[in-house]
């Protein structure tokens, strides 16, 4: 099997193809799916398999993505993101630039030098030993090239056998898709060499006015100044009536897409799902981060919930789900509401299937915000617990609907009908709550200390000889505070304020930065929504979010 061209060939001209719509590029492989991204968001969907979709919000500056029928890679910020099937001998790579994808192998630009990796036996996978430092890579079926200036080198089944060759002078530019390869030289001819297909060029036009390329499985496109020309084999008929509006284009297999301003226009094979797609924003509306180091969170808006680090393979089935009430998140277990339904992923914990059976309209969702395995939610009944065995079943009935409630190992503390009080282990510090408060609010606990807001006055116990008993004097009034494994953030007057363990790096937020929505402290990084709109900072570990 062939698969995608994955790259727009961009020919020294004014054309632009990152302005196109809200910046966003596109990737599409011979399966039919497409992925299109801009700096903050990757989509990908269509194709077989048909659950190969992910919708990743909060990225801070993705350069290029590449999948195959398996997985997708995102970089994002010099980090390499992986989403579904681990490839056999995946490299560690350390500040990835490019990545292109085959049928079986994956190539990256690492510092300057090509990597290659994939599954089962591709000599389009074994990168010459003397190849050195490239500018640029572009990967076909069972096909390699790489730029360095104006030579260009190829490698793979395809390569020599059948007329290609391995290496190519005075080269302007270069594209590699299915079992071809095209090039552009500097006296401003292209030539194609290929394999198994219906034709051996490029477009037959003149090629001086050449701005931008696309390769499929048989066939090939290109714009010149009269408009998008295209030649060679396709299943469905494509749709070139809207040619003009196109900011920008791409080919995979036999699916051809186009971008306008503000639509993308798809036509050919495995289409369905893609015709007229818009580009409209998401409003994101929640999120909760595990207290556990390495771990990840989840996001929602309406429609659905996306989450990172170790999750999105393990919730799958969730996120797409349009009516998600409250999420919990864990170190090895998770859940959310979807409808009048508690659904869980990962480890399963002792007494979920009894307990999640017998809940009666289940309204929210308590997780451990650092130690622990006890998971908790809040029914018609009263609030009821799972996972330690020490705690399963109905732990209290709520007086009030003015409810909240925090885990904190063995211990359950909550503000209920305005009084604060704690249950479970007496010899957690956070046992010891004061008595004196007004009129407590926002209450969190974590590793063993515990604040809440009295009157717009933040009021800390538990815990007091770590970096988190060190608090500013200077908060004024308080209007939210999360406490964090190693971190405690408040929400201020003049916007976040963080202290405690400067090694996560928490601590460097600007004053001023914002006053959100919603915000939650994970143990090597925190997250705020303001306006829909999700910010981070902390620690830049793969598994932290990028800001949207």
């Amino acid at each position: 099997m062939s698969i995608l061209s994955t790259l727009i060939l961009i020919f020294h001209s004014t054309f632009a193809s990152e302005s196109a719509t809200h910046g966003y590029q596109l990737r599409i492989n011979e399966f039919g799916q497409i992925c299109r991204f801009s700096k903050t968001h990757v989509q990908c969907w269509g194709g077989e398999p048909s659950d190969a979709k992910i919708d990743i919000l909060g990225y801070t500056d993705v350069t290029d993505v590449a999948m195959n029928s398996k997985t997708t890679y995102v970089i994002d910020d010099g980090f390499l993101w992986r989403y579904g099937y681990v490839p056999e001998d995946e490299p560690k790579l350390i500040k990835p630039t490019d990545i292109e994808s085959g049928n079986d192998h994956f190539c990256a630009i690492d510092e300057g030098f090509v990597k290659c990796w994939g599954d089962g036996f591709s000599s389009a996978a074994e990168v010459p030993e003397d190849l050195g430092v490239v500018d640029r890579i572009s990967l076909g079926s069972d096909l390699s090239c790489a730029q360095k200036g104006s030579t260009v080198r190829c490698w793979g089944e395809y390569v020599g056998n059948f007329g290609t060759p391995s290496k190519f002078e005075n080269v302007l530019d270069m594209v590699a898709g299915g079992y071809r390869v095209c090039i552009l030289f500097q006296s401003g001819e292209i030539e194609c060499w290929s394999h198994g297909d219906t034709f051996n060029r490029g477009p037959d036009r003149s090629q001086k006015d050449l701005k931008e390329m696309s390769i499929g499985f048989n066939n090939i496109c290109a714009r010149q100044d009269d408009g998008v020309h295209c030649k060679g084999e396709w299943r469905n008929k494509i749709d070139l009536s809207r040619q003009n509006e196109f900011l920008n284009f791409q080919i995979g297999g036999d699916t051809f897409c186009g971008q306008t301003k503000d639509r993308l226009i798809c036509s050919g094979w495995k289409v369905e799902e893609v015709k007229g797609i818009g580009f409209e924003p998401r409003t994101l509306n929640d999120i909760k981060l595990s207290g556990f180091s390495n771990v990840g969170g989840c996001v929602v808006d309406g429609l659905g919930m996306y989450c990172f680090g170790v999750f999105p393979n393990e919730m799958s089935k969730l996120k797409d789900s349009k009516d998600i009430q409250s999420i919990a998140v864990g170190k090895e277990h998770s859940c959310a509401i979807v409808g009048q339904v508690v659904e869980c992923w990962g480890r399963e914990y002792r007494g979920e299937k009894y307990l999640l059976e017998k809940l009666k309209n289940p309204k929210k969702l308590y997780a451990p915000t650092a130690d622990g395995y006890n998971f908790c939610a809040l029914d018609d009944e009263g609030v009821s617990c799972w996972g330690d065995r020490h705690a399963i079943g109905l732990l209290l009935k709520p007086r009030s609907v003015n409810f909240e409630m925090s885990i904190d190992g063995n211990t359950y503390c909550y503000i209920d009908a305005g009084v604060l009080e704690c249950l479970g282990d007496v010899t957690n510090p956070i046992y010891k709550y004061p008595f004196d408060l007004n009129s407590p609010s926002h209450l969190s606990l974590s590793a063993q200390m515990g604040c809440v807001v009295d009157l717009g006055k933040l009021r800390c116990w538990g815990k007091s000889d770590d970096a988190r008993s060190d608090f500013p004097s200077d908060l004024g009034e308080i209007f939210d505070v999360f406490v964090g494994p190693s971190n405690i953030c408040a929400t201020t007057k003049s916007g976040i304020r963080c202290w405690g363990d400067l090694d996560t790096e928490i601590n460097n937020i600007q004053t001023g930065f914002l006053i959100p929505d919603k915000l939650f402290v994970g143990a090597q990084y925190a997250c705020a929504i303001n306006n829909g709109e999700l910010f981070c900072w902390g620690r830049s570990k793969p598994n932290r979010p990028r800001d949207l």
